[in-house]
């Protein structure tokens, strides 16, 4: 007897067609033979194939940005400064951990959708104030510096998964800590 799968099943399967077959996978075709499922099981969950990239791009916003702003968000026992530092090395060991392989994938899906190139930037965004934000409560930087300071990291974040996309997390924390050595943070 065959399983059915749920809309998250389906999120997940479109998950890895786009990390391992890029936005070629996501076809409704594609996507059905991956997970050996009829059209009607996929039409189940989704009026069609754009609400279902629309849903998969929610859904990677929710997870590897929201989702992860909240675990690192949780206030500890330090102070606001002291706070803002470990929330940053948490981020950082965190963001260490992702797959760059699903980050490259979304970009590359922005390339070829207005949908995901929206919703990239606002990741994008997201991400950049949250770090600013950790950044503005050390008395070490003005909002201005702190903002830059963030681009400049975030943008190095995305440029190592580019250049180095089979970089191992130890790899990542090890660029991470070399980029607080070289702001004077370490």
């Amino acid at each position: 007897m065959s399983t059915r799968l749920t809309r998250q099943d389906w999120l997940d399967v479109g998950l890895e067609a786009l990390t391992n077959d890029g936005p070629d996978g996501l076809t409704v075709e594609a996507m059905c033979t991956r997970a050996d499922k009829t059209r009607g099981s996929y039409y189940h969950h989704f009026k069609s194939a754009s609400d279902f990239q629309k849903q998969l791009l929610a859904w990677w916003e929710k997870i590897y940005t929201h989702d992860l702003i909240e675990r690192v968000g949780r206030p500890g026992q330090a102070s606001e400064k002291e706070q803002a530092s470990e929330k940053l090395d948490h981020l950082n060991q965190l963001a260490a951990y992702l797959d760059p392989r699903i980050e490259q994938a979304f970009r590359r899906l922005a390339a070829r959708s207005e949908d995901a190139a929206f919703t990239c930037r606002s990741v994008d965004e997201t991400r950049i104030g949250y770090l600013a934000r950790l950044y503005e409560q050390s008395p070490r930087y003005s909002a201005d510096e702190a903002q830059m300071l963030a681009r400049i990291e975030y943008a190095a974040w995305v440029g190592f998964q580019l250049i180095a996309p089979e970089a191992k997390p130890q790899e990542m924390v090890k660029m991470y800590e070399a980029f607080l050595h070289l702001t004077g943070r370490s």
